[in-house]
């Protein structure tokens, strides 16, 4: 009997040590499969232009993330990641080559073969009108992506740091990161090519209030809304149909909008009152609510949604579509455009109201928008990374259809509303908080505890570094 035990002793430890072996061996060619990932992934950066080196790369690190999925997922590595805390090592190994993997099979290869399949000219106008079918065809990739860039975050997020080794903790936060990042970027290009169209009339035409902000008088959701138009759209068609300005609005009549007890306690009925401090409240859902309203008891005309922008988010679209002349004369451009709206203005003139109509563009009462006839991809997109990045870009609608996809999944919180609205009266808004466009009425709290460590965001009023 006792040498039977020493056999079957024998035999165990013999296991042990090449289920050891085994683990080390494929734990090492993982780690190195991660490093050729991490050298493709800078590779592709600099070559994001170029189509069929981008799809090289992307390809070359999807084999990379795969081979580590596979090396950390097989059953002897599932069965170890049971042990007291060499299993935990494992499991946080395995989580974070999960993650990256799906980050790059599930979300970035699809998103750069829809991409890859639309040429520029599919989204230049024709006859005057935006073409919709490009964003209706990438909808349907986009929203897998989003939802493969979701699970990914979700694999990462569910990893624990306690009792990590402290490179591989760092490890970790420096991946969950990146895929934050990628599902924020993913979450946002999902919303905007469902709503997108709709807000273009693609059925049925929308009349939007477009309030233009200005940050140098600070307001919770940036500046004051100092000037405004109405901006049409039918099917892809844009027309400008009125302007007006914040200053020119009389003092409404509070009751039009009730703010409630909570709202009303802070900042009083200001905001209810003048144009002016609409984007005091802090919910931009309300705040549009309330703006709505004052222009239909002014001008008797209904409003389907309210966009606002700011002098940051203005020069990056700036970018995409060219300068703008001024009634002054002057030129608005991506490189002038806060330092003119948030500075130059104010010395220019004394008079407010000459400040205001400084800064409108010189057009008749009704024009027709004419988008650039051949539109660059690379600085659209820039422009809308940057309102994604930054508070410089809100949007309510009331679109019933549009509201579910237009809501985010993570927000920086509720704010307290007066009264309960139903779906199809709902004003659904987004407003950038952290690094996306997010809901203020939806909120989903984190898996765990630790937040992601995330680059530091531009401040309200200065363009941020690409």
């Amino acid at each position: 009997m006792l040498r039977v035990g020493v056999w079957v002793a024998a035999g165990l430890g013999l296991l042990l040590v090449a289920a050891a072996v085994w683990i080390g061996v494929r734990g090492a060619l993982a780690y190195g499969q991660l490093q050729d990932a991490q050298r493709v992934v800078a590779d592709t950066r600099a070559h994001l232009q170029d189509g069929p080196a981008r799809e090289r790369g992307l390809r070359e690190l999807a084999e990379h993330t795969g081979a580590a999925h596979g090396l950390t997922s097989d059953p002897i590595w599932r069965a170890a990641e049971v042990l007291p805390w060499v299993g935990t090592q494992l499991r946080a190994v395995s989580g974070v080559s999960a993650a990256l993997d799906e980050t790059a099979t599930g979300t970035l290869l699809p998103l750069s073969d829809a991409v890859g399949a639309l040429s520029p000219a599919s989204f230049s106008p024709v006859d005057g009108r935006i073409p919709l079918d490009a964003f209706v065809a990438l909808q349907e990739p986009v929203a897998d992506a989003a939802a493969h860039a979701g699970a990914a975050l979700t694999t990462i997020d569910a990893v624990s740091r306690d009792g990590l080794l402290p490179p591989l903790r760092e490890a970790v936060d420096d991946v969950q990161a990146q895929v934050a990042e990628l599902d924020d970027l993913a979450a946002t290009l999902d919303r905007t090519t469902r709503l997108l169209p709709a807000m273009l009339g693609a059925d049925g035409p929308r009349t939007w209030l477009v309030l233009f902000q200005n940050n140098a008088e600070w307001r919770s959701l940036g500046g004051i809304p100092g000037a405004m138009v109405i901006l049409h759209a039918d099917d892809g068609a844009l027309t400008l149909t009125a302007q007006d300005s914040a200053a020119a609005f009389p003092r409404a009549d509070a009751a039009g909008v009730d703010l409630g007890e909570e709202i009303t306690a802070i900042f009083g009925e200001r905001p209810a009152q003048w144009m002016l401090n609409t984007t005091q409240l802090p919910a931009f859902d309300l705040a549009a609510e309330v703006a709505a309203t004052m222009w239909a008891d002014r001008h008797g005309q209904g409003i389907d949604g309210v966009i606002a922008l700011d002098p940051v988010a203005l020069s990056f679209l700036l970018e995409a579509t060219g300068p703008i002349a001024l009634a002054d004369g002057s030129t608005l451009t991506a490189q002038n455009a806060v330092s003119l709206l948030m500075s130059d203005v104010y010395a220019r003139y004394v008079d407010p109201s000459e400040q205001t109509h400084s800064s409108h563009p010189p057009h008749h009462r009704s024009s027709t928008c004419s988008p650039p006839a051949r539109p660059t991809p690379a600085p659209c997109c820039r422009a809308s990374c940057a309102r994604a990045t930054n508070d410089a870009c809100c949007c309510g609608a009331r679109i019933p259809r549009s509201r579910l996809c237009w809501r985010a999944r993570r927000s920086a919180g509720d704010f307290p509303h007066p009264t309960t609205r139903s779906d199809d009266s709902a004003s659904t808004s987004t407003t950038a908080r952290g690094r996306r466009w997010t809901s203020t009425c939806a909120r989903k709290p984190r898996s765990r505890g630790t937040s992601a460590r995330r680059p530091p965001r531009a401040r309200s009023g200065t363009r941020p570094s690409r």
